[in-house]
Formats: C-alpha cells, structure tokens, sequence
C-alpha cells in the first residue's frame, strides 16, 4: 500500500476539547497531535466523528484505518494494533471555592467522600478506582456541563470530571472564580490510537511521526493551547 497516494481515514466519538466540530470542521487537541503527527510524516489523514458505536463498527467492517481517544484492553488487542501512548487522561475531583474539600493522601478514599455528594454524568465510567467506591452519594446528571453548573450553585459538594473537559468547560462557562481542582486525587488513564492489522504500516508512520512531534515541540504547544501539560 502506497500510503502517500491516499487519505488515512480515522474515526473518534466527539468529546470537547479533544475532538469536536468548529463550525464545519474539525478540530481539538488529539485531533490537532494526530493530523500533525501524519503531517510530519507527510500522509494525509481525515477524521470523521461519530457516535462511539459507530466508530467501532466502521473499523470492524474495515471502513476506517483508526479510531482514537481509545483504551487498550485484552479484548481489543485482539481486533487491532495500538500505537504508542497518544495521552494520559486525567480525572480529577473538582470543588467550589466558597466550600473547599481537602483530601488526605493517607486517608481511605471512600471514608473521606462518605460525607459528600458528587455530580456524575449517567452513563458514564470514571474507572473502577472510582465506580467501585461503596456508599458514596452520587448525584447523576445529563452532562458535564450540568455537573459543574450544580457545583457551582453548591448542591453538590464535588464533580468529577475529566480535566481538559474541566477546563475546557470552566472556561467557557466563566467559572474560574468558582472552582478548583481538589488535591490528593487523580485517575490515570493512558489513550491510544487503534489501527486495523492488515495495516501494519499506518502504525509504524503513525509512531514515528509522534515521536517527531514530542521532539519538536509541537506535541507540548498543543497542550498549552488548550491550556493543559502532560
């Protein structure tokens, strides 16, 4: 396959500010690292977002080359090759400013967030050091965006949330005045880009040209735009 003579087509489901659409196209943070690693490497590459499903039924019937903003599990290994580490995900806690919350390394968990209330989005997994938890109180909502509206009205006590969601959205809700991230708490999560193995080689292009990307410095001026660091 003559990859300089073609267009490598990826997926991922939208989710600002990672890859989302800005009037009729597509933009964000692992967009812009991805594009920019093919970029370096000089391959054309699309992105198209869609629902997740969708994403993994296009690259089970072969009709995309990746998908991204994914996690390596046993099962998947088995359906597609995965690249080098794209990003570390981090999921924070957040608290309004006018009702701290302090967390002790050294304390349990679950005993140090028994006594609160914490704004989830439905549906949604924040990992098993998180969904395991018994006997917190958990207030489910319809967005992100809705979880840290009702922190900042107080009738929650914590959201969490991913971080660069979390900034992002703080931003443009304007509530940088209000909230803050709460200390002694974060889930590590390591993303990666999937490709079909028939296709060996886009992951091999794909490595190097990520790797030429954390080496010039591009890698770390996208994550400052957005205003996050690795």
């Amino acid at each position: 396959m003559e990859l300089k003579n073609r267009v490598v087509t990826l997926v991922a489901d939208p989710f600002p500010p990672y890859q989302y659409m800005e009037g009729s196209q597509v933009t964000g943070l692992d967009y812009e690292i991805i594009i920019n690693s093919f970029r370096n490497q000089n391959i054309k590459a699309s992105v198209a977002l869609r629902p997740w499903d969708e994403c993994i039924q296009s690259m089970d019937q072969a009709l995309a080359d990746g998908i991204f903003q994914i996690a390596k599990t046993p099962e998947r290994e088995r359906r597609f090759l995965f690249s080098d580490l794209l990003r570390i995900a981090k999921t924070l806690l957040y608290c309004n400013k006018a009702r701290p919350v302090t967390l002790d390394e050294s304390g349990t968990l679950a005993e140090q967030l028994r006594k609160t209330t914490i704004a989830t989005v439905r549906g949604y997994s924040y990992g098993p050091e998180f969904d395991g938890l018994q006997g917190i109180s958990r207030m489910p909502l319809n967005s992100h965006q809705d979880a840290l509206l009702e922190l900042s009205a107080r009738n929650v006590d914590l959201a969490i949330i991913d971080q660069g969601v979390a900034v992002h959205l703080i931003d443009r809700l304007r509530l940088g005045d209000t909230l803050q991230e709460v200390a002694n708490f974060e889930i590590n999560r390591p993303l990666l880009v999937a490709f079909q193995k028939a296709a060996p080689q886009i992951r091999k292009i794909f490595n190097r040209g990520l790797d030429q990307v954390r080496r010039n410095g591009t890698y770390d001026v996208v994550m400052s735009k957005y205003k996050l660091n690795e």
